[in-house]
């Protein structure tokens, strides 16, 4: 999948997620790296991975989001759509990581990078951050989870993308230790989303 073909899709997903949390009841601002920086500013900046000042700018939360005075938080949109081709990893995966339950259909990849400054995003300055992730060969397709909640199940230097895909270094989780989103909302924060919602929403990122 080419670099344009995952930013329109992201930001399908992005647009989905917004108006989601806007219906039920959420304030969100956009502080993306994205939105601040300008295109051809990001252009010069995408491929220096070892600069510590593009990595902590390329790497901030997506949205901040307000509910009432004691919910706040960040949030990070994810898109997952590249599954385990070969039985072989997956078994590897299982061996290494001592997780049984790994499978194609629950393994998921993050950039390394943005996991470790999410995570110490999280635990430096004691906030609360939410990873919401869409996953097309998951079966709950969109998953949610407080970051420091996360295990991660390994840590590659393999380079992941291809062609003109983002390259770089990237960490395994297993998405079935994530709730579905319509779970997790309910869960954290006593919010119910009508089915009906809740299933356009997916049919929506299925087309």
């Amino acid at each position: 999948m080419s670099f344009k073909e995952r930013n329109k899709i992201a930001k399908k997903f992005e647009n989905l997620m917004d108006d989601l949390l806007k219906e039920i009841g959420f304030k969100t601002v956009n502080i993306s790296y994205e939105e601040k920086f300008p295109k051809e500013i990001r252009e010069k900046l995408r491929f220096l991975y070892d600069v510590p000042e593009v990595l902590f700018v390329r790497f901030q939360p997506d949205r901040f989001a307000y509910l009432n005075e004691k919910e706040t938080f960040l949030v990070e949109y994810k898109i997952c759509n590249t599954p385990i081709k070969f039985s072989s990893r997956v078994e590897h995966l299982k061996k290494i990581s001592n997780d049984k339950t790994l499978n194609k259909s629950n393994v998921g990849a993050i950039e390394a990078t943005a996991y470790h400054h999410y995570v110490k995003l999280a635990k430096t300055f004691n906030l609360r951050f939410i990873l919401i992730i869409y996953s097309r060969f998951h079966p709950n397709r969109i998953v949610a989870d407080y970051v420091n909640n996360i295990r991660i199940k390994n840590e590659s230097e393999v380079i992941y993308g291809t062609g003109n895909a983002s390259r770089t270094p990237y960490v395994n989780v297993n998405l079935d230790e994530f709730e579905p989103l319509n779970v997790f909302l309910q869960n954290k924060f006593g919010i119910i989303i009508e089915k009906k919602t809740y299933r356009k929403i997916l049919k929506e990122m299925e087309r």
